[in-house]
């Protein structure tokens, strides 16, 4: 029977090494010079870049100057309303940092203790067996249930209009918690809806109105708001869109509650927000220490997620970021506070992931001091061998601590074919594609890419045919989300294998195969060994 190989593709890299220099002479031809940073994002959004789709607007801030700023798509497709760094969008939960940018200010201020109990401002809520505090609400480890999912449960929908007092009501009824307050953390839009009634309560002011004087106004963020009317009337507005069929429908909002999202605003605007991170005109040293302090539950583990923001860290570099996603819009900041450059992605189609275009960014202009893909995966191989352990193996969980794997070095055996090799083979797969029948059983899948590795090792045939060399590795599997973003795969096809090829240096060791007997059985898994 004759067929067509579907799912395997291959992608050819000429001069990615992984994490050195992405791109050399040997990219683009003896003499070409290579793609500009301005070109090489354009590529990133470039499905975005047409007057048929909603797309997406980037910033890429540096030590607080706007050094590159474009719109791709359309802000509105009923008007052909084209998307430029000063189109005002929806950013859904980056809003949060804002909303705890505000009840840090307060604190700072004195008008609010972070310890306190949230029944001292809102005592409609019920006495819980443990107070629920205002740093819970921050951190989310208050156990408060997302009053998004409380109002779905009624049939209710982002699409549809209730407001805050029914809101309130809807958590005033809830007598149990998911957990006690700091035990666990658990993502929740009510803590920072909750938050922005603090606030109001606080002041007698809206978290809208309170932002504005507090934040938005001080720092020249002219067309950001909190956007609490759903009637308001915001110029250079994008709307939302999601796909539908061969094209795109609205996908907006009625609701006008805030606190866990609500803020409309600019690339150019947030500019001004990532700048205040490194000159704080607004609040001051004491403020971005507070914002930059981690949660901790009572058990003592510290979390990554602060006062609206998360640490993080890409290929090596700190990170600290929050994305935001409501209806049709969706939005990501990511900082490298130790680069001093910010990457801004807001976008009006649901179907955008703002955050991994963000990280492709982010390779264009610190790839020369981003760590290898290959290396992490390599120092925990050599970690774990080094305490006696079977190396990746999904059974036996690993003594070895995050510590020594970063103190371990990288085995140059297992990095430098990929970083000297003239030419790496990416082998993929389309899972969209194989047939996935272990997937429902409880442990790693290993049916998919099955058929994957004598394609590879036909590969290695040809090759060998060719008077040249390759070995197959999948160490840097192990950081397949970075790999995608760095080579632009759809995360629905998976990363199956690397082959470094080029020119043969040495004959590799060769495997040796025990005795049949020792590994083949009659009838049974542990029945009689297999003899002639």
């Amino acid at each position: 029977m004759e067929g067509t190989i579907r799912w395997a593709r291959m992608v050819l890299l000429t001069s990615m090494t992984l994490g050195g220099t992405a791109w050399s002479s040997a990219a683009t031809g003896q003499g070409t010079p290579p793609p500009t940073a301005e070109a090489r994002v354009d590529r990133i959004f470039a499905r975005f870049d047409n007057t048929r789709s909603p797309g997406c607007a980037v910033g890429v801030v540096q030590h607080g100057e706007l050094i590159f700023g474009r719109g791709y798509g359309m802000a509105t497709l009923e008007h052909g309303l084209a998307i430029t760094p000063r189109t005002v969008f929806r950013i859904g939960s980056v809003s949060k940092q804002f909303t705890a940018a505000a009840v840090a200010l307060l604190a700072q201020e004195g008008e609010i203790s972070l310890d306190a109990d949230i029944r001292d401002f809102l005592p409609e809520l019920p006495v819980y067996e443990r107070p629920v505090t205002v740093r819970h609400l921050i951190h989310h480890t208050s156990g408060v249930r997302d009053y998004l999912v409380l109002m779905s449960l009624t049939g209710l929908r982002s699409a549809d209009y209730y407001t805050d007092a029914e809101v309130l009501d809807m958590l005033a009824r809830q007598e149990e918690l998911n957990f006690l307050p700091g035990d666990e953390h658990l993502y929740s839009n009510s803590g920072y809806f909750l938050l922005s009634q603090i606030v109001l309560r606080t002041t007698g002011k809206s978290l809208a109105e309170y932002a504005g004087e507090a934040i938005f106004d001080p720092l020249g963020m002219t067309h950001s708001h909190y956007h609490d009317d759903r009637n308001h009337i915001v110029p250079d507005r994008a709307t939302g869109y999601a796909p539908a069929g061969e094209g795109f429908r609205i996908s907006v909002t009625q609701l006008e509650m805030v606190g866990d999202g609500g803020v409309f605003t600019t690339v150019e605007d947030l500019v001004h927000w990532v700048r205040n991170f490194d000159e704080p005109r607004v609040g001051g040293a004491t403020f971005l220490e507070t914002i930059h302090t981690r949660g901790r539950l009572t058990s003592g583990e510290e979390l990554d997620y602060a006062f609206g923001i998360v640490h993080g860290d890409h290929r090596g570099l700190r990170t600290v970021s929050h994305g935001g996603s409501f209806v049709g819009y969706r939005a990501d900041i990511t900082t490298f506070p130790d680069e001093g450059l910010d990457i801004i992605t807001l976008c009006n189609v649901s179907d955008a992931n703002p955050t991994r275009l963000a990280r492709q960014v982010s390779e264009v202009f610190l790839e020369d001091r981003m760590e290898p893909v290959a290396e992490p995966a390599a120092r925990r191989y050599a970690a774990q061998v080094a305490a006696g352990e079977q190396p990746w193996n999904s059974i036996d969980a690993t003594a070895v601590d995050d510590v020594t794997v970063a103190d371990t070095g990288a085995p140059p055996v297992l990095t430098e074919p990929l970083a000297e090799a003239p030419v790496v083979l990416v082998v993929c797969v389309d899972l969209k594609v194989v047939a996935s029948l272990d997937q429902y059983l409880d442990r790693v899948g290993v049916i998919s890419g099955g058929s994957v590795y004598p394609f590879a090792w036909n590969i290695q045939l040809a090759a060998r045919n060719e008077g040249l060399g390759t070995t197959i590795t999948t160490l840097p599997v192990a950081r397949e989300p970075e790999l995608q973003m760095l080579l632009g795969i759809p995360e629905h096809v998976a990363v199956a294998a690397l082959m470094p090829l080029g020119e043969p240096v040495r004959q590799l060791t060769k495997l040796r195969r025990g005795p049949v007997e020792g590994f083949a059985t009659l009838d049974r898994f542990d029945g009689a060994p297999l003899v002639r």
